[in-house]
């Protein structure tokens, strides 16, 4: 269940996503992979398969929430001005900005 709820995120955010930025989370999981197959190749455990599917799916994770933390930290900063819309309501109305 926790998996294809991962996949469903996965889809839903790089759907939202535009520009190249859109495959990193698909070339993220086979790399992270089969960095952690190379890891555990030399490090033997008895968990060594499903600790690398695991490994895989939290990085995936984590580098989907970073990109739609970035994208969100973008959509904030596009509708600030350095002026606040209350001094330029003064100054529309006839009134001195005293800053």
């Amino acid at each position: 269940m926790f998996i294809t709820h991962a996949i469903i995120y996965l889809i839903k955010t790089t759907d939202e996503i535009n520009g190249k930025i859109k495959f990193i989370p698909y070339i993220i999981i086979p790399i992270s992979y089969i960095i952690a197959r190379i890891f555990f190749h030399y490090i033997k455990s008895d968990f060594d398969l499903s600790t690398s599917l695991f490994i895989m799916i939290i990085s995936t994770m984590t580098v989907l929430f970073l990109i739609k933390k970035k994208k969100k930290q973008k959509e904030t900063q596009i509708f600030k001005t350095k002026i606040d819309i209350k001094s330029l309501e003064k100054v529309d109305e006839g009134e001195i900005d005293e800053r």
